[in-house]
C-alpha cells in the first residue's frame, strides 16, 4: 500500500465519478432522501469527484483536505503533487459502498476503477473540520 495522502491519492484519482444507483421509477419504492451528516460525507466525496474529474488539484487540496492531509500531501506543493501522481490514470470511476459516522469522523467504503486498471477497495476517511467534513485520509 502507497504511504501518506499524497501517495495514497494515486488509488483514488482512480476515483473520478461517484456511482448512482439505478432505481425503479415508482415513488412507493423510492428510499428516502438522505439527509444530516451522511449528506454531508456524500457530498465531500462528491465534490472529489468533481475535483478529480478536471483534475482541479489546488481545489483538492485547499477545499477538500483536512489542513493535517494538506500538510502531508505537500503544504504549499500539495496540488502539484498532486498532478504528478495523477499523471496517466484514465477515465477514474467511484462507487459509494457505505458510509460510516462516528462522531467527529467517517469512512466511506468506495470501489475505485480507472480506463486500463481493475477494480480496488478502498477506504476515504474523512473528519469534521471548520462545520464540515473534510478528506483526512485516502486508501486503504
Amino acid at each position: 500500500m502507497l504511504d501518506g495522502v499524497r501517495c495514497s491519492l494515486v488509488t483514488v484519482l482512480v476515483v473520478g465519478m461517484l456511482g448512482g444507483c439505478g432505481g425503479a421509477s415508482d415513488e412507493a419504492s423510492a428510499p428516502e432522501p438522505v439527509t444530516g451528516a451522511p449528506k454531508q460525507v456524500a457530498k465531500a466525496v462528491s465534490d472529489l469527484e468533481r475535483a478529480t474529474l478536471k483534475r482541479d488539484f489546488e481545489a483538492i487540496c485547499d477545499e477538500l483536505f483536512s489542513s493535517d492531509a494538506r500538510a502531508r500531501a505537500g503544504g504549499d506543493d500539495c496540488a502539484a503533487s498532486l498532478g504528478e501522481d495523477a499523471d496517466g490514470v484514465r477515465a477514474p470511476r467511484i462507487q459509494l459502498l457505505s458510509i460510516r459516522i462516528d462522531g467527529q469522523r467517517a469512512s466511506v467504503r468506495v470501489r475505485t476503477s480507472a480506463a486500463s486498471q481493475p477494480s480496488v477497495d478502498e477506504t476515504i476517511e474523512l473528519v469534521r473540520e471548520d462545520g464540515r467534513y473534510l478528506i483526512a485520509a485516502l486508501g486503504g
